[in-house]
């Protein structure tokens, strides 16, 4: 019997996924324990098969298959069919048994056939720890606390849980303020939290509830819900966000989401959480976090197996992927370090890019840090000219969205912001420039200044003798109402770090907010320029770059364009290399429309799109984080840079390029 289904299972589930004898099988490993890539798992779920279907079989080595086959399937190329291995392997396993019990239950978890097949396969075998997270969840349904605190300490005593994770979880609890509602996302931010609470009687006032469960299992909603005084219909069975949010929020508790909850924190507004450590706190007003994540770093938090892991194994791998998570409090920290200019900033800013060389992330965080290390100068002085009421009048907010270009785009989930809604004007640089002087911060001044242009070399030679009345009309290039151009890249940095700190050092800024600028992302930028419309071409949400009149909608060289004056003209081609100096030199007429500019002209001319943007496509090409690229197109350039999706290389300062910032909200 054993040999004929042997041979059953080598042509039903294919000889093609047995692989060679070399590879050691090794004891399944639970995602909570370790971490490990898909082609670990194939060459597992493979080794299990070949000894699943020797004549020498146990009833572990079907366990051990059918585990591998299906995190195979997961997590690898593993195509296995799990049913039928439960199917075949019940010819070989005692009805009574672990194995073969705990496998028909893994079919069908969570229902009233599945928990008998659990309850019997922990009668057949006790001790095997790899059926008590399911066991925990059975209980916790059940309402028996006494039985899931058992379990929940003889599972961290039978297979213990990585201390990088158990650290991991203390952090995030002993993060949350006082009666917090603490809704987390899984296994790994879940049980060892409740482990901590249970048998070390860690913030046991914190409530520990898990998302999952709570959307899965009425009953565990029920009793959540009546513990906290709520009335079950409240909530929807399939809520994921703002009504379970919502509806907690009307306990009068802290509403804290897990760094983890990537779905529920997408689906919220990210002006309405505040990060509080290892999760982020759901409110309607302002929470001044910063005295919260100082005493977390200095005081509360285990940083040991943070910063100094003792080791790469697969547990450590587990700890690394939750680890990611610190990296937004300690940014926000570090900020905040670096503007009052805490002893500690040089030492912080190693630590985190330490933690994120190890993570993989020095990408996402090169933007905070210089390469040196340089701590974050202070540039505003006591009376900078400029108060946060103003600033922030300037920023408009970018609602959350989806950015898709054309029909061959993937789309982008863009979170909201907020954006200027011009570009720098050179009276706002000028200020930054003359507080600077005061201070006679010399070195910061000669990385800021502004290289000049001779104006009227842009203008053809037989009309240079109107250039007043050319600059009287659309504005002097170098006057206080045009754009800032011809700076470094350098020095918008130092502009969004100045304006950080003077807005922030305004003891009358509004709920004592504060914030930090920088340049946006080539996604953000189009996003914005798009204004809510979709497949936009340009700004104005139209095909054309003139309108029913002929007058032009942006501030471009007209001359790229020559002999196009039709108002239904789209230019869709990038211009010929061919184009001569001359005409990249000079602007042409304006074909006798009356508001197409010359040179540059005022931030705010022209139509806003949708968002309230002005000058998104035109005037002045913009920075983006990205060095060496610009979006936007400028003055000097032909209509295909209008267009939302062009990009322009710039590598040096120019006087065709200025910059617009992003502000974000830092607490």
């Amino acid at each position: 019997m054993r040999v004929w289904v042997s041979m059953m299972l080598f042509l039903v589930l294919g000889w093609q996924q047995l692989i060679s004898a070399e590879v050691t099988p090794r004891p399944f490993t639970d995602v909570m324990r370790g971490k490990f890539d898909g082609q670990y798992y194939d060459d597992q779920a493979g080794a299990w098969q070949a000894l699943a279907l020797s004549e020498c079989a146990t009833e572990n080595d079907w366990y051990q298959y059918y585990k591998a086959a299906d995190y195979a399937n997961k997590f690898g190329t593993g195509s296995y069919d799990v049913d039928q291995i439960v199917e075949l392997a019940s010819a070989q396993l005692n009805p009574d048994g672990f194995a073969l019990n705990y496998l028909r239950f893994s079919r069908v978890f969570g229902t009233e056939e599945g928990w008998p097949l659990l309850l019997a396969a922990h009668a057949a075998e006790p001790d095997r720890y790899e059926a008590f997270p399911a066991l925990i969840t059975y209980f916790t349904l059940e309402g028996n606390q006494e039985r899931v605190s058992e379990l929940l300490d003889g599972m961290h005593q039978k297979e213990p849980i990585p201390h990088g994770v158990m650290d991991y979880n203390y952090n995030q609890i002993i993060g949350c303020p006082s009666g917090a509602i603490l809704l987390t996302a899984g296994d790994a931010d879940t049980y060892p939290s409740w482990w901590l609470q249970a048998v070390e009687n860690i913030r046991p006032d914190v409530m520990v509830l898990s998302v999952p469960l709570f959307l899965s299992f009425p009953e565990y909603k029920a009793r959540m819900l009546g513990q906290l005084n709520l009335e079950t219909s409240i909530v929807p069975t399939i809520s994921l966000a703002k009504e379970l949010v919502e509806a907690l929020s009307n306990t009068g508790r802290p509403i804290m989401v897990s760094a983890t909850s990537n779905r529920l924190l997408a689906e919220l507004p990210s002006e309405q959480l505040f990060v509080m450590g290892l999760a982020f706190q759901y409110g309607k007003e302002p929470i001044d976090n910063l005295a919260h994540l100082q005493n977390l770093y200095t005081d509360d938090w285990r940083t040991d197996q943070l910063f100094t892991p003792l080791g790469n194994d697969a547990g450590q791998r587990v700890a690394d992927q939750l680890n990611a998570n610190y990296i937004p409090a300690l940014l926000a920290l570090y900020q905040h370090y670096a503007e009052v200019g805490h002893p500690q900033t040089t030492k912080l800013a190693s630590a985190v890019q330490s933690l994120a060389t190890r993570l993989s992330l020095q990408e996402a965080v090169s933007t905070y840090f210089d390469n040196d290390l340089e701590v974050i100068p202070q540039l505003a002085s006591g009376e900078p000219g400029i108060k946060a009421k103003k600033i922030e009048k300037q920023y408009k907010y970018i609602p959350n969205g989806t950015l898709k270009l054309d029909m061959d785009d993937d789309p982008k989930t863009v979170r909201g912001f907020f954006m200027s809604e011009t570009e720098v004007s050179n009276a706002e640089y000028q200020l930054f420039l003359e507080d600077l002087l005061r201070q006679r911060l010399f070195e910061y001044l000669d990385s800021s200044a502004v290289n000049e242009v001779n104006w009227i070399e842009y203008v053809p030679e037989e009309l240079r003798g109107e250039y007043q009345e050319i600059i009287s009309r659309f504005g002097d290039p170098v006057g206080s109402e045009n754009p800032v151009v011809n700076m470094t890249r350098r020095g918008a940095e130092l502009y969004a770090i100045w304006l950080a700190q003077a807005f922030n050092s305004d003891p009358k800024r509004a709920g004592e907010k504060k914030v930090r600028f920088r340049l946006p992302t080539k996604e953000e930028w189009q996003y914005a320029a798009m204004g809510g419309k979709n497949h936009a071409i340009y700004p104005w949400g139209g095909r054309y770059f003139r309108n029913r009149q002929g007058c032009y909608l942006a501030n471009f060289n007209t001359l790229l364009d020559d002999g196009n004056t039709e108002y239904n003209y789209s230019s869709t081609q990038a211009p010929e290399e061919s184009v001569s100096k001359k005409q990249l030199d000079i602007m042409s007429k304006s074909n006798g429309c009356p508001d197409g500019a010359w040179l540059t002209t005022k931030v705010d001319s022209y139509f806003p799109n949708d968002y309230g943007l002005y000058n998104m496509s035109g005037n002045a090409a913009e920075l983006i984080s990205e060095p060496g690229k610009t979006m936007g197109g400028s003055w000097l350039d032909a209509s295909y840079y209008m267009q939302i999706g062009s990009e322009n290389k710039q590598e040096a300062s120019h006087q065709s390029v200025g910059f617009r910032l992003i502000m974000e909200y830092v607490d």
